[in-house]
């Protein structure tokens, strides 16, 4: 059995000291802070991308009128008339037993609205009679973006996309 030298301490057992409480608690500390910065930024950042921007009515910007598009809802064929069910800037509007060719009070061809750059579009016709076809089609600023013919009796043709 070997001894220590006698110049040599005893060899101790080592065990590390304890870590001090409140060097974990301002790291703790430091991380929670930090998480809770991270998460207010993402909100903000989430509600500045979901929020729409209204600009005032009493003074509208050259931007917010020149990004409105003019929207045509057209409806024809060989049905004597339909029901059709369509977006517009207000909201959904249903009319029934419409005479085809569709056309506006004026006796224009289709119905003209005015739409945001971007608002969805959409237009649905029902044949009310027993045979015929339905077209029906959507124009935005002359561009056709939506375009769709059903025949039968009681079919139903449905167009949609956004405006550009």
């Amino acid at each position: 059995m070997m001894r220590p030298a006698a110049n040599n301490p005893p060899i101790q057992n080592f065990q590390p000291s304890a870590p001090r409480p409140h060097r974990k608690a301002k790291l703790i500390g430091f991380v929670g802070a930090g998480i809770l910065i991270l998460g207010i930024i993402v909100t903000i950042v989430s509600i500045n991308n979901a929020t729409p921007k209204f600009s005032s009515s009493s003074s509208k910007s050259e931007s917010y009128t020149s990004s409105l598009r003019t929207v045509i809802y057209e409806v024809e064929g060989t049905a004597k008339s339909v029901d059709i069910t369509m977006e517009s800037g207000s909201g959904t509007s249903q009319q029934s037993n419409l005479k085809v060719p569709l056309s506006s009070k004026g006796g224009a061809k289709g119905l003209t609205l005015k739409v945001d750059r971007g608002d969805f579009v959409y237009i649905s016709a029902q044949n009310q009679g027993s045979s015929g076809s339905v077209t029906c089609r959507i124009t935005v600023d002359n561009v056709v973006v939506s375009t769709v013919t059903s025949s039968g009796g009681y079919t139903i043709a449905t167009c949609s996309g956004r405006a550009p």
